[in-house]
């Protein structure tokens, strides 16, 4: 096998080695010292590979690369593909470089089962947002971002920590937990306080952070397309349905109350901060 080229995105790497399925090129993907691997099996078809590979590394978001994954069938047999198949118990290492990920996943866990066992009921009216503000100590402070760790349902809380562990998990793989831990503080808040404001106290749920999380990645790879940062489209359209289908009765009849606006508003402000962070990031390339 013939290396084509080195990634450190694993989703980057599996879309080109699609597109390259696709137009019958034989590759391989494997994994070097945390880099993906693009290698073709054939000498023959390295140069027609090649040009491939550097229209994708220019324009990765063309509509034929982000659809090569949708159209391929199977993936090619790799140590990584697991994570392309289903969801697998993470490594220590793993769990080591995204450890602010799983923090969040098993804190909202254990919340959820110690509430819902009794083992632990002081959890809800602990973190829920506050009734009444009469001082603005930490506590108090620290409980206009905790409703994030509530959750009311199996459904609820299932769904959240899915969509979290994806974007937050990319985000802190290829960004660190401290750019992770800032953009779920500006958007918890606001779309917690949103909710609040709007509706009362009674709401939880840490669908505003991913709601923000998935506007982060969307403007952020727009504005910085060469990142390594990944988000199908399709991704994008369904949670946007999603979005605008909560505002009706449907989803209020078969889970209950939907907090429309902490989505709403944690999508704004994931927007916002994906725009001032890739500008930034893009002032601190060009000056280095």
């Amino acid at each position: 096998m013939i290396e084509l080229v080195s990634l450190t995105n694993l989703r980057a790497a599996q879309a080109l080695c699609d597109y390259l399925t696709l137009k019958g090129v034989e590759n391989r993907l494997e994994k070097y010292s945390g880099r993906f691997s693009v290698e073709v099996g054939d000498s023959a078809d390295y140069d027609r590979a090649r040009a491939i590979a550097h229209e994708f590394l220019n324009t990765p978001n063309q509509k034929k690369f982000l659809e090569a994954s949708w159209l391929v069938d199977e993936h090619p047999p790799t140590e990584t593909s697991s994570l392309n198949s289903g969801f697998v118990f993470p490594s220590i290492s793993r769990m080591k470089s995204q450890w602010l990920t799983y923090a969040v996943i098993y804190f909202a866990a254990l919340v959820f089962f110690g509430a819902r066992s009794g083992v632990t009921p002081f959890f809800y009216p602990s973190l829920s947002f506050p009734v009444r503000i009469e001082t603005l100590g930490l506590i108090e402070v620290l409980r206009f971002i905790t409703p994030a760790f509530l959750h009311f349902s199996v459904m609820h809380i299932v769904f959240n920590l899915l969509w979290w562990w994806q974007f937050g998990g990319s985000i802190e793989r290829e960004q660190g937990w401290q750019r992770l831990a800032f953009i779920f503080l500006l958007t918890a808040l606001p779309s917690n306080l949103a909710q609040a404001f709007i509706t009362g106290p009674n709401f939880g749920g840490l669908s505003g952070v991913v709601y923000g999380l998935l506007g982060y990645l969307w403007i952020y790879k727009k504005l910085r397309p060469e990142s390594p940062l990944f988000l199908y489209p399709q991704i994008v359209t369904f949670m946007l349905i999603w979005l605008l289908i909560g505002y009706t009765d449907i989803l209020a009849g078969l889970i209950g109350s939907v907090a429309n606006w902490a989505h709403s508003v944690g999508l704004l402000s994931g927007c916002l901060l994906g725009a001032l962070f890739a500008f930034w990031d893009g002032r601190r390339a060009s000056s280095e």
